[in-house]
């Protein structure tokens, strides 16, 4: 249902004009869970355990996954790059952002 890979995201330096819609994706994964988009900006990509540096609540990561879901189901060219979703449908996108979720979401606040 992919196409990118963490290694795949890690070698791309320049993954803001490669992946627009990547970097909009984990930006907006920062921006819900109350960060601010200097912190996006300065996020060790490189790291494989990246994520695991930031924490969210589970509200934010329902609002996060329901946002992507729309992304995946709305916007066409960012379901091309980031899944390998070839039509509109809500299910799939709904899939494609939990599995999004799963890979590269942050870490939640324990309670």
């Amino acid at each position: 249902m992919y196409l990118l890979t963490n290694i795949q995201i890690m070698k791309f330096k320049d993954y803001k004009k490669k992946y627009p819609c990547l970097y909009k994706v984990l930006c907006k994964m920062f921006e819900i869970a109350w960060y601010s988009k200097e912190v996006c900006e300065e996020v060790d990509w490189s790291k494989e355990d990246w994520f695991m540096d930031y924490t969210r609540t589970d509200d934010q990561q329902q609002e996060f996954v329901d946002w992507l879901t729309q992304l995946f189901y709305a916007d066409t060219r960012c379901r091309k790059e980031l899944t390998t979703i070839g039509v509109k449908n809500k299910m799939l996108a709904e899939r494609a952002a939990e599995w999004f979720n799963f890979n590269y979401g942050l870490k939640l606040k324990r309670k």
